[in-house]
């Protein structure tokens, strides 16, 4: 039996997931390597950006970070088709967008002096600064949702506001010129933040759907349709499956969409 709508959802979960995973495991590799075995950078509290900048941490940071920056679009681009009728199309530019910074201020990051700083405090500040005005784009319009898209709304505002308390915090201790860690360990809490955002799409899509039960000759057919809820009028097509070499179909698929 096969199903289209279960493969796309399946596909946006692993992005997800694969985004989240990668982002987060190339910079606590990267400091790792960088403070903790090679000592390269003060252990306590040396930024994402300096554990990145030597040999070989430089080349590990673009290797993982850009690719996870490209999978985080994915998502975005599926999270604006999940929303669609909820701002989406914006929500979907934003985030896209902000991945583009993203990858800007990863690309340019250098240990021998010749970093451009205007460009990757560019990058990163841009960032940081669309993914916040995305996220609540997300959670203005998730309020106006069906119950099956708001089961994290809970969830994504806690993180929104700790997003603005952890900039806000930041802006402090730059104004009252606190002890230089304080930046980083805002650096670091807030690209968590933000990672643990994303990651509660993984509920959305897992959430955003319903499985029609399709009777055929006495047997049951399930079929998940990620892009219906229970409300929706289902029209269902069953069409021969047919196998190569066989002399005849031997079994069935079905399609299930809105009426």
């Amino acid at each position: 039996i096969g199903d289209w709508s279960s493969d796309v959802c399946s596909s946006d979960l692993f992005f997800v997931s694969l985004a989240v995973m990668l982002a987060l495991g190339t910079i606590t590799t990267t400091y790792t390597i960088s403070a903790v075995i090679l000592r390269q950078v003060p252990m306590w509290l040396t930024d994402i950006t300096h554990s990145a900048m030597y040999v070989p941490t430089k080349f590990i940071f673009r290797i993982g970070m850009i690719p996870a920056c490209c999978f985080m679009m994915l998502v975005w681009s599926a999270v604006g088709t999940m929303l669609k009728d909820y701002g989406g199309k914006v929500i979907r530019t934003l985030g896209i967008v902000s991945c583009c910074f993203l990858i800007l201020s990863s690309s340019v990051i250098e240990g021998d002096g010749t970093t451009p700083w205007a460009v990757h405090i560019f990058g990163a500040t841009g960032y940081f600064i669309i993914s916040i005005i995305t996220h609540s784009l997300v959670v203005a319009h998730l309020k106006y949702a069906p119950e099956n898209l708001r089961e994290t709304l809970t969830t994504k505002r806690i993180v929104l506001l700790l997003e603005f308390i952890v900039v806000l915090v930041d802006s402090f201790a730059g104004a009252m010129h606190l002890p230089k860690q304080a930046g980083p360990l805002c650096e670091w809490t807030l690209t968590f933040l933000n990672m643990t955002f994303l990651h509660t799409f993984v509920h959305d899509f897992l959430a955003n759907g319903v499985t029609v039960n399709i009777n055929v000759s006495s047997s049951t057919m399930p079929v998940y349709a990620p892009e219906l809820t229970a409300s929706d009028t289902v029209v269902v097509d069953i069409h021969p499956l047919p196998l190569k070499g066989a002399e005849k179909d031997i079994g069935l698929y079905a399609l299930a969409q809105k009426a």
